[in-house]
């Protein structure tokens, strides 16, 4: 099947983008809070009547904002990488594209797509029979 003989490739491809993703966010104007991109969307996401709930993005914060982007760009292609904690590294991949596809949707989508090369072979096949068994025992389904 065509699928199989190129989801090898796209796998590669997609943990390269991560990882130079991460090594280009090593510079002075990401680590910075004050010029950061991140703290720059986060500025932007948070809607002004939850800004007096939310923490400033200065300061300590911010370099939490800048971290937690660098762990997740590093931990993700790591996870994914490796068949036992593969799960995870989908499952970080979809909370941390969730909150950046509110800026850049096609991408995201782009990453959702490539995350079904990394489940398991049957994985479709056993969700259909779940689902078949679920709208058995609740036909209003």
């Amino acid at each position: 099947m065509l699928l199989e003989d190129v989801a090898p490739v796209f796998r590669i491809l997609l943990i390269m983008a991560y990882l130079f993703s991460f090594f280009h966010k090593l510079n002075w104007g990401f680590l910075d809070p004050s010029s950061s991109c991140a703290v720059f969307f986060y500025k932007n996401l948070v809607p002004s009547f939850l800004s007096p709930y939310l923490p400033a993005p200065e300061g300590i914060f911010g370099s939490l904002i800048i971290s937690s982007v660098l762990l997740a760009e590093l931990l993700i292609p790591l996870f994914l990488l490796l068949t036992v904690t593969r799960g995870v590294g989908i499952l970080l991949g979809i909370l941390f594209h969730l909150i950046l596809g509110i800026t850049h949707y096609n991408f995201s989508v782009m990453v959702y797509g490539l995350y079904l090369l990394f489940l398991p072979p049957g994985f479709f096949r056993m969700v259909e029979e779940g689902w078949k068994e679920l709208r058995l025992k609740m036909p209003f389904l």
